[in-house]
């Protein structure tokens, strides 16, 4: 038996194929049953016969070549589709990053134009106000002639206590906030003060409020600080509320005291006429209005019952100005009769402190 080496070489290792040939001798054996037995007719003297007939030992370096040609073809085949599927996934990913990051950047542009605009309103109103206050002319110290003549007990405490003019309040918190958490809103709100006006402003809020005011030193500083925080449209926004809600804030100034000093005293004949009214089935389900307006110097505040469209006159309350009090004078009846009764309008005036 005589071992034959095959040399293939296939774009890579080296591989060595072995075959087993038996050499043809005229001693072999045969199989015990077919010894000595002739040959059969038409078989070892056909030429070519062993040629022809199927080789049962191992492949050929062809088939082998041809073997690994189809392995390496299927394997090129599917490195490929691996390959296009892969590129297909990465253009698909980056086309959504890419999406995503121009989104952002959207947003974000828009973000910063509506910041900027806002903050372009600001300083235009702080521009418009520093330039009104520079063009102003500085007026000359009044003289003393003109001076108001002031008790010498109570001095102090007229210069000491601001002006109704001059106080702003800023109205409108949903809820109390702590004292450090308002300092922010205030904070906010002199940013719209002119730098060199803003020491001048003093501010008030309590440990827990729901509001805030700011002390100006001029009626005109005040009444632009008003224009101006209601052009930037200062907002209350909640950091723990998930939904972000905005609560507009409003900003006004301080009823005068004369006007505070008269709803003190209306109080009691508020209440009192609350309790007529629902006593009577006519104006039951009217409402209470009021009007206030001077008479010769004097003021009287008028009060109605609203049915709809309809005011029925109920009287008028007449008042004195004292220096340090307001003080009901009278209960005046309507020329064209009141709604209540004479028995009602004596209620009124005891509530009123009135005989």
């Amino acid at each position: 038996m005589n071992i034959q080496w095959t040399h293939v070489e296939l774009h890579g290792p080296v591989f060595y194929s072995i075959s087993m040939v038996v050499p043809a001798s005229k001693h072999h054996k045969g199989s015990q049953k077919g010894e000595g037995k002739p040959a059969s007719a038409g078989s070892a003297d056909v030429p070519g016969a062993a040629d022809t007939a199927p080789s049962a030992g191992a492949p050929s370096s062809f088939d082998m070549q041809a073997m690994f040609d189809r392995f390496s073809h299927a394997f090129d085949v599917r490195l490929g589709s691996l390959e296009t599927n892969r590129s297909r996934d990465v253009g698909l990913l980056s086309a959504s990053l890419d999406g995503a990051i121009t989104k952002m950047a959207d947003r974000m542009d828009a973000h910063e134009l509506h910041s900027k605009t806002h903050f372009d309103v600001i300083d235009a109103q702080i521009q418009a106000l520093e330039a009104r206050m520079a063009a102003a002319p500085v007026g000359s110290p009044p003289s003393s002639s003109s001076q108001p003549m002031v008790r010498p007990g109570s001095s102090l405490a007229v210069l000491s206590k601001p002006a109704d003019d001059c106080i702003v309040f800023v109205r409108g918190f949903p809820v109390l906030l702590p004292s450090f958490a308002m300092k922010e809103y205030i904070t906010e709100a002199l940013s719209v003060v002119p730098s060199v006006e803003r020491n001048r402003v003093r501010t008030r809020s309590s440990a827990a409020d729901d509001q805030f005011s700011l002390v100006f030193p001029s009626c005109a500083l005040a009444d632009n600080f008003i224009d101006a925080y209601r052009a930037g449209g200062f907002v209350f926004m909640d950091p723990a509320d998930e939904t972000k809600a905005e609560t507009p804030l409003n900003v006004s100034k301080s009823r005068p005291l004369a006007q505070r000093r008269r709803g003190k005293a209306i109080h009691p004949i508020y209440a009192q006429l609350e309790l007529i009214i629902d006593a009577m089935p006519t104006l039951r389900s009217a409402s209470i209005c009021q009007r206030q307006a001077p008479r010769g110097g004097t003021w009287f505040t008028e009060f109605f019952a609203q049915s709809g469209r309809n005011l029925a006159p109920l009287f008028s309350l007449r008042f004195r100005e004292d220096p340090t009090e307001t003080v009901i004078t009278g209960v005046i009846i309507p020329t064209a009769g009141s709604a209540l009764s004479d028995d009602n309008l004596k209620l009124i005036r005891e509530a009123a402190g009135l005989q």
